[in-house]
């Protein structure tokens, strides 16, 4: 009797070992040690200008000692020598990576450890793509000055494909809310310094002036207020 249930036991064990793996994943091993391991690096559930989001699996029918995803910018198969998140358990995963840098080839993969092995999954590629609700703004010194005129210098660094508009907030004291913004100006294709000639100022009187960038669609940006003053008549 002692025999029967011996090799019933035997037979058990035999059976679920064999169900720790399910093979319509990609197995990732750093070589040796555990093979009933299965790491899978799913899909991007979201990719923005500077942040994206990974969806992996870790299957073992055991205790991990640390999960997550390593990815890199300039190597194909990151390791964790590079950028990485760390969790601590198996089973189905998400992270948020960032920040990213805009317009950008990023390698990503999950990974497992198990004291001292580490086990990765297949490798995703995406980019990132333009940031355009953030172009470079930056205001220039004013030139050209009389009694009543002036010449306002803007620039605009900006993506290449898609159309951006510069222009100015102008006034004695911006910090009140009352300006005059006179018309935009169209900004060459990757950005560029545009000018915008102001008239019926005050003679002797100091004015502020703000650069500003944006494309339609998006809340414009501002460059740093400067200040002039006009001539005496």
């Amino acid at each position: 009797m002692k025999k029967i249930i011996t090799l019933f036991a035997i037979a058990v064990l035999v059976l679920a070992t064999g169900c720790k793996k399910l093979p319509e994943f990609t197995q990732g091993s750093s070589g040796g040690g555990t093979t009933d391991i299965t790491v899978t690096t799913i899909e991007m559930t979201y990719v923005g200008a500077t942040g994206a989001s990974c969806r992996g699996r870790i299957q073992y029918n055991g205790d991990v000692t640390s999960s997550g995803f390593c990815w890199s910018s300039d190597k194909e198969n990151p390791t964790l020598d590079d950028a990485y998140t760390i969790y601590g358990y198996t089973g189905i995963m998400e992270c948020k990576i960032n920040p990213l840098t805009p317009h950008t080839t990023y390698y990503i993969r999950a990974f497992a450890t198990i004291y001292s092995e580490v086990y990765y999954g297949n490798v995703l590629v995406f980019e990132t793509p333009y940031d355009y609700s953030n172009p470079t703004v930056i205001t220039v010194d004013a030139t050209d000055i009389t009694a009543t005129t002036a010449i306002l210098h803007g620039m605009v660094e900006c993506p290449p494909d898609k159309t951006y508009y510069g222009g100015f907030h102008w006034g004695t004291d911006l910090s009140q809310g009352s300006y005059h913004d006179p018309f935009e100006v169209e900004i060459p294709e990757g950005g560029g310094e545009y000018t915008i000639a102001i008239s019926g100022l005050q003679p002797n009187t100091t004015y502020q002036f703000q650069s500003k960038g944006f494309a339609n669609g998006y809340t414009a940006k501002y460059g740093e207020i400067l200040e002039f003053t006009t001539l005496a008549e």
